[in-house]
């Protein structure tokens, strides 16, 4: 890269924690456990890169997706169909960028309760009735959960690489070799087959 930044272990940690953030930019799905377990990874990184083993990527994806299966399980099963109470005074922050990482999975089930229930206040407020909103509340969890299920190991390596080379400048990308054809195709406005 013209930049000439050195991949060490300084980089290793920040591209480590852009990592998990890529995954779980809304800290719901992580816990600080996960994260005390992730962390021998974060000096590592660098060396394997150089090294050309991606091993790292995978096995924290693999947790997110146990992690991302069980909040999907939860919700489904014991907060969709869940007539909230309004009028409790309580809040929920919607930008977690700035609130800490659960600690364990209580503390989890209480932010994606609040999650639920404002969503729930929300479509309330837009008149919906109580069957509507479980029906739509369960659709939304259904189609997320359907779309990262289609996550394949293409595209964890094309997430992982792009966290590496945004790492030495937000405007570099990775492209897989689909993704370039289909960037070439939209750049050339043309489709050769």
């Amino acid at each position: 890269h013209y930049r000439k930044i050195t991949l060490n272990d300084s980089l290793s940690a920040a591209i480590l924690t852009d990592y998990i953030k890529s995954l779980d930019n809304n800290k719901t799905y992580f816990t600080a456990v996960d994260l005390a377990g992730f962390d021998h990874y974060k000096y590592l990184i660098d060396d394997f890169t150089r090294a050309g083993n991606v091993d790292i990527a995978y096995e924290i994806y693999s947790v997110f997706r146990k992690r991302f299966d069980e909040r999907t399980k939860y919700v489904l099963e014991k907060l969709v169909a869940q007539e909230f109470d309004y009028s409790i005074d309580e809040s929920y922050q919607t930008d977690r960028d700035k609130e800490p990482w659960c600690k364990n999975e209580v503390e989890l089930n209480e932010v994606w309760r609040k999650i639920i229930k404002s969503q729930a206040l929300s479509l309330r407020l837009a008149g919906k009735l109580q069957p509507e909103i479980e029906k739509t509340l369960r659709d939304r969890s259904e189609r997320l959960s359907k779309s990262i299920q289609q996550f394949n190991s293409e595209d964890v390596f094309s997430m992982y690489m792009n966290t590496i080379t945004e790492s030495y400048d937000p405007h570099t990308n990775y492209f897989s070799p689909k993704a370039a054809d289909l960037f070439k195709q939209q750049m050339s406005l043309s489709l050769e087959g």
